[in-house]
């Protein structure tokens, strides 16, 4: 019997001299990353993917849609929606409705914009809508918020909504939170943008690796490979299996695919 013993040494980064240890070619710094909860963002509807009215000519231009939900008309653009449930897929990233449309957002919003993916509600517990923006204790959104981070001190917040312009609403979080929490507010008549997304990618650390895991089917050929021989003597090639004559002509053919033998060199 034949012992092994297999020293695992860290990779070291020469360009910043930092220790970076991988287990199964993944750093720790990623595992780490995994270990993490998602990012939550909180998104709005209206001044976010809606920005009804748009005038014709740049309706055009930004290649937007006209549907009707409930009773209204809104205008956005599906390019922004797939960007969305795009970086949702591939960052560490949850979302979560946090709209005047509360419950309607999966019932009318998710349907008809397009929304491939069926996402969690902050509902709206009263019909204050969004007469208190500028009162951080008072406005119901900033409560959820607020909520959300006070319970969960480890994990950070994206929050997209065109009403994050009142300067009260604005410091009280940064006080609050610091970097904890993200605050996007797009311009009403434009809505979110590309560039908005580039802010949101450097917030947020990739999705997570799901991690492979081996089936029976696997482990049986493992087995096999293992263990060529088997329990009953020496593995047979199968009848079917056809091997090529060393000394036939696509041997001695230039053009032929076949490899030809080399001899062996003393």
């Amino acid at each position: 019997m034949h012992l092994y013993f297999i020293v695992l040494k860290p990779r070291v980064n020469s360009s910043c001299g930092t220790d970076v240890r991988s287990v199964n070619g993944r750093g720790y710094h990623e595992l780490m990353v995994q270990a993490q909860s998602p990012v939550r963002i909180f998104l709005d509807v209206d001044g976010v993917l809606n920005s009804y009215p748009v005038p014709e000519p740049r309706f055009r231009r930004e290649k937007r849609k006209a549907v009707r939900a409930w009773n209204y008309e809104l205008h956005y653009r599906p390019h922004i929606v797939q960007l969305m449930e795009r970086f949702v897929r591939r960052r560490h990233a949850q979302l979560v409705w946090l709209s005047t449309w509360s419950h309607l957002c999966t019932e009318e919003i998710e349907p008809k914009l397009g929304f491939t993916g069926r996402y969690a509600v902050e509902p709206m517990p009263d019909s204050s809508f969004n007469y208190y923006a500028d009162d951080p204790h008072t406005w119901w959104k900033a409560k959820a918020v607020e909520r959300f981070l006070r319970e969960h001190p480890d994990e950070r917040a994206i929050w997209i909504d065109d009403d994050l312009v009142q300067p009260a609403t604005l410091e009280h979080f940064t006080v609050l939170f610091g970097e904890r929490l993200l605050m996007i507010a797009p311009e009403y008549s434009k809505g979110l943008t590309e560039a908005h997304f580039k802010q949101m990618r450097r917030f947020t650390p990739p999705a997570p690796r799901t991690p492979h895991r081996t089936t029976p089917a696997e482990i049986a050929t493992s087995e096999m490979s293992a263990d060529p021989a088997g329990p009953s003597g020496p593995a047979a090639v199968p009848p079917t299996e056809t091997r090529p004559d060393p000394t036939g002509p696509e041997q001695n053919n230039p053009y032929s695919l076949t490899p030809r033998p080399r001899k062996l060199r003393l």
